[in-house]
C-alpha cells in the first residue's frame, strides 16, 4: 500500500493526469512501472499496445503477447494497473474489476488453443467502452 501511494504522489508530481489515456501513458513512460520483477520496459511495452487495442489499434491481443513473450501471470498485473485509474468508469459499464480481470485471464490462457474472433471482439470491446467511454 505504501508503495502504492509512493508511485501515485510521484504521479501527480509529473502531472499524471488520473482517469486519461495520456496520463496513464505519461505515467508508464515516465516512471517504466516494475510490477512482480518483470522488466519495466516491457510493462511499459504491454500497456502501450493494450491502449492502443482499447483505441482501435489493428493489431490482434495474441500480436502483443507473441511480440513481448509476455506471461499471462504478468499480463493480468499489467490490466489491474491499467484498470486502477478507471475503477468508476467500470461502474458505470456494469462490470467489476474482478470480472474484466477473470475474462482477461481466461482469454490469455485460451489464446494458446486458438480462441475465436468473438472472445476478441468481446474484450476488445470493453476495454473500448472503458478508455474511449
Amino acid at each position: 500500500m505504501k508503495e502504492r501511494l509512493k508511485i501515485i504522489k510521484q504521479g501527480q508530481r509529473i502531472g499524471y493526469r488520473p482517469g486519461t489515456i495520456d496520463g496513464t501513458l505519461d505515467f508508464i513512460e515516465k516512471y517504466r512501472l516494475n510490477f512482480m520483477g518483470k522488466k519495466p520496459e516491457v510493462i511499459s511495452a504491454v500497456s502501450y499496445r493494450i491502449m492502443g487495442l482499447a483505441c482501435g489499434d489493428p493489431h490482434t491481443w495474441q500480436d502483443i503477447f507473441d511480440e513481448i513473450d509476455v506471461e499471462p501471470r504478468y499480463a493480468s498485473v499489467v490490466y489491474r494497473q491499467l484498470l486502477d485509474f478507471k475503477s468508476k468508469r467500470l461502474k458505470e459499464i456494469g462490470i467489476t474489476k474482478k470480472q474484466l480481470e477473470n475474462k482477461v485471464r481466461s482469454f490469455i490462457l485460451r489464446q494458446n488453443n486458438g480462441s475465436s474472433d468473438e472472445d476478441r471482439k468481446e474484450i476488445s470491446e470493453i476495454f473500448r467502452n472503458i478508455f474511449l467511454g
